[in-house]
């Protein structure tokens, strides 16, 4: 995907992004969204261990572990084509973990997700107006997104 399209559509979309994490692979995504150009600040969550990344990543084992981040700080969450692979029982407390750290008002945006994000809670509203908005961009026109947003 182009990043930069990503980001402009992130821009767009999602107004507030103060705190924003990225969860998957694509280094090259979240130096596009620091630029200057873009401005979003971003930080990396990632379930690959002994895999280097930037120095600011953050290693979650998502089968172990809660995420490392405080409840309600999020305003988005943002994962695109990735996949790691957690244990069918231990999807529910890795859910729970995404879903505490988001914010009141704020989204999860999914982008070709895992199957394991069908599963989240009532306390998310899936937001289909900005899957439409998503939708008219023609990089994502084919692609399944999914945005969630925290009430």
């Amino acid at each position: 995907m182009n990043n930069h399209f990503i980001a402009h559509i992130i821009r767009d979309i999602f107004k507030e992004t103060a705190f924003t994490v990225y969860y998957g692979l694509d280094i090259s995504f979240i130096e596009t969204l620091r630029t200057s150009e873009h401005g979003i600040g971003v930080l990396h969550l990632h379930s690959e261990d002994k895999v280097e990344f930037l120095d600011d990543s953050i290693y979650w084992n998502a089968e172990l572990n809660d995420c490392s981040f405080s409840s309600d700080v999020c305003d988005l969450f943002i994962s695109i084509d990735y996949h790691p692979n957690i244990g069918s029982e231990y999807q529910g407390n890795y859910l729970s973990s995404i879903e505490r750290i988001i914010k009141p008002g704020g989204y999860i945006l999914l982008i070709n997700p895992m199957k394991t994000f069908y599963d989240i809670s009532d306390n998310f509203i899936v937001r289909n107006d900005l899957v439409k908005e998503c939708k008219r961009y023609s990089l994502l026109r084919d692609a399944e997104v999914i945005i969630y947003e925290s009430i």
